[in-house]
């Protein structure tokens, strides 16, 4: 059976035309790892510098219940783009993902985290994703898929 070492491990990150898997293909590249691209859009916490929110619109249906979403949420989502780019700071760099991705991929197997957060804007959503993970493991733990988490998890 082959050894993979982080030095010569294989990777296929999605989302690779732009943003974060485009960061990322760049920065395992560098860090000396194969790279298989491909394009398939996955949402992300920066709404700058990635392409997650090109494809968001209305619903496809034209009947009444199009309308009265529409009515009840149109004006919340009119500038909601702007309104979630306003949140992150002008100094926030998206590739502090792919250097995440990086850190992970050097560490040991069976030391990684389960879960990592990046958390730009430091608004406390760290905090929230925290415990989120805490109940999420409990979860794991009551239903016998403690295998799940690993002895390095974050949880």
């Amino acid at each position: 059976m082959p050894s993979h070492t982080p030095s010569t491990s294989t990777f296929l990150v999605t989302g690779a035309s732009s943003g974060f898997g485009a960061l990322t293909v760049r920065a395992l590249a560098r860090a000396g790892h194969t790279v298989y691209a491909g394009t398939i859009v996955v949402p992300g916490a920066f709404t700058t510098g990635t392409n997650h929110f090109a494809h968001a619109g209305a619903p496809a249906d034209t009947d009444k219940s199009a309308a009265a979403y529409d009515e009840r949420y149109g004006p919340l989502l009119a500038g909601l783009n702007d309104r979630l780019a306003a949140l992150i700071p002008q100094v926030a760099d998206a590739a502090q993902v792919a250097d995440a991705v990086v850190r992970l991929v050097a560490m040991p197997a069976g030391t990684r985290p389960l879960r990592t957060h990046i958390d730009p804007s430091h608004d406390g959503s760290e905090v929230v994703s925290a415990v989120a993970d805490r109940v999420r493991a409990d979860l794991f733990r009551r239903v016998g898929l403690d295998d799940l988490l690993t002895a390095g998890s974050s949880l």
